[in-house]
């Protein structure tokens, strides 16, 4: 999953696999309820009760788990691996222009953290410019906003200033690419 926020996310995916575990605890609830003990009644309550949950609470406490742990196991990644490279300012600001063609790199790592700060190709920027949310969330959407496509500046939400700001950031940082201009009697 690359979504940058939980609500980014493929929700008829995210949907069946909480169906999927309800259903797996619910098997398991009643295997344990045959154990004897205190412990195992209290296990085989609590896994009862995740049947409970309406549909939207047993999707938004899977894909908060799943966030966490991908937040986790990303940390731990470019711990251990190099962080992507950061390119340079007066290069990714000088070919921007408003009728430029962007779109989210395939390869790219985004999420945005627990704490707020976004996480992308190995580097934490915990000071985002102010407003910036929105812009972050269209530009690196997957299945919201920009959803993958080609977008240019005018698409992206915030203003003008704002927009240069964060596309600048996500360029330099290899969140974003500017999508070559076709020539005459090309297509897409």
């Amino acid at each position: 999953m690359m979504s940058l926020v939980t609500s980014d996310s493929c929700k008829g995916i995210a949907t069946a696999a909480a169906s999927e575990l309800v259903r797996y605890s619910r098997e398991l609830a009643a295997r344990i309820s045959g154990s004897s003990g205190e412990e195992a009644a209290i296990l085989a309550q609590r896994l009862r009760s995740l049947g409970e949950l309406s549909d939207h609470e047993q999707t938004d406490g899977l894909l908060n788990s799943f966030f966490t742990w991908r937040e986790f196991h990303w940390a731990n990644f470019y711990a251990t691996h190099l962080r992507g490279v950061v390119a340079d300012t007066a290069a990714s600001s000088a070919l921007l222009t408003p009728v430029a063609r962007l779109q989210r790199r395939a390869d790219s790592s985004a999420m945005l953290s627990a704490d707020g700060a976004l996480l992308i190709n190995g580097h934490r920027m915990s000071e985002l410019p102010h407003g910036s949310l929105p812009a972050l969330r269209f530009c690196m959407g997957l299945y919201s906003g920009a959803a993958a496509q080609e977008f240019s500046l005018r698409d992206v939400p915030g203003g003008e200033g704002t927009a240069v700001e964060v596309v600048t950031l996500l360029l330099q940082h290899g969140g974003l690419q500017l999508v070559p201009a076709l020539g005459h009697g090309d297509r897409r």
